[in-house]
């Protein structure tokens, strides 16, 4: 699959995850995943595209997939502290929260109050 037709799948996922259709995102995602597998940026949006559609088990296994050495790290742990949060595994959200704290981008840091 060209990188533009990949583009254009995660704008129309997207679209859907904007006009509350997480449900049909994760599916296009979850095609674009099997068309072109391990993609880091296809697994982050199918990972909040899952959380939207509160399948956090299925968002975690998917978050999982990507690991911890990549360039999204942050917001995969953010999406991770999400997942963890709903399912109720709450010291492990905690760890996974600070760990965006801690790998944010150092422009977002500071910004709060």
């Amino acid at each position: 699959m060209k990188n533009q037709e990949a583009q254009a799948i995660h704008v129309l996922a997207y679209v859907l995850q904007q006009n509350a259709q997480p449900a049909k995102a994760a599916m296009l995602l979850e095609a674009l995943d099997a068309i072109a597998p391990d993609d880091t940026q296809t697994l982050t949006a199918l990972a909040a595209a899952q959380l939207k559609s509160l399948e956090s088990a299925r968002a975690l296994e998917t978050l999982e997939r990507i690991g911890d050495h990549h360039h999204a790290a942050g917001v995969v742990d953010l999406l991770r502290a999400q997942a963890l949060a709903r399912l109720g595994r709450i010291r492990e959200a905690q760890a996974a929260m600070q760990a965006f704290l801690v790998r944010r981008p150092k422009s977002q840091q500071g910004r709060e109050g």
